[in-house]
C-alpha cells in the first residue's frame, strides 16, 4: 500500500510502519519536488535583496528644490544615488546673458567628482553657484526652483 498520509503543503508522501512503499510514490514525489524548486528559482523578483527590489520598483526620485541664493548648497537623500541629474524649471540648460554663458543644469555621478555646477559627496549633491571664465554656474538662484532627479 502507498503512504497513508501526505504532507501538508506539497502532498509528499508520508509512511506509516505499516505501508509499503513503491517506486512511483519515489516518482511522484521526485515530480512534485523538482516543480516546486523549478518554480522557485525561476522567480527572479523572490532572489533580490531589499534594496535590488526597490531598485527595480522605484528606480529614482523626484522632486523640486527652492534655491536659496547661497554659492553652494547640498541636497540629501535617504539612498546614495548612482546619478543625479538638475536642472532649473522653466529656463534653458545653457543661455548667453550679459557677456556670459549661464548654466542652469548638471549631472553627477557616484565617485566622479564635481561635474560643472554640482558634484556628489558622502553628504549629498552639492549645487554650486558660481562663475568660471565666462560660464555661471547658477545652481541656486533663490528666484528659481530645481527639478533633481537621483537615480538608486
Amino acid at each position: 500500500m502507498a503512504s497513508s498520509s501526505r504532507t501538508n503543503h506539497y502532498m509528499l508522501n508520508q509512511w506509516a510502519g505499516s505501508d509499503k512503499p513503491t517506486r512511483s510514490d519515489f516518482v511522484r514525489d521526485n515530480a512534485l519536488i523538482d516543480t516546486a524548486i523549478w518554480q522557485h528559482v525561476s522567480d527572479a523578483y523572490a532572489h533580490l535583496s531589499n534594496f535590488e527590489k526597490t531598485r527595480v520598483s522605484d528606480p529614482y526620485v523626484t522632486t523640486v528644490v527652492q534655491g536659496t541664493g547661497e554659492s553652494s548648497r547640498t541636497i540629501t537623500f535617504d539612498f546614495t544615488p548612482k546619478l543625479v541629474i538638475v536642472f532649473a524649471a522653466d529656463e534653458p540648460i545653457v543661455k548667453y546673458e550679459n557677456g556670459e554663458s549661464v548654466v542652469n543644469a548638471c549631472a553627477a555621478v557616484t565617485a566622479v567628482g564635481s561635474t560643472g555646477g554640482c558634484a556628489m559627496s558622502s553628504g549629498g549633491l552639492i549645487l554650486y553657484s558660481s562663475a568660471d571664465g565666462g560660464v555661471r554656474y547658477d545652481l541656486n538662484n533663490i528666484d528659481k526652483q530645481y527639478i533633481v532627479t537621483a537615480f538608486r
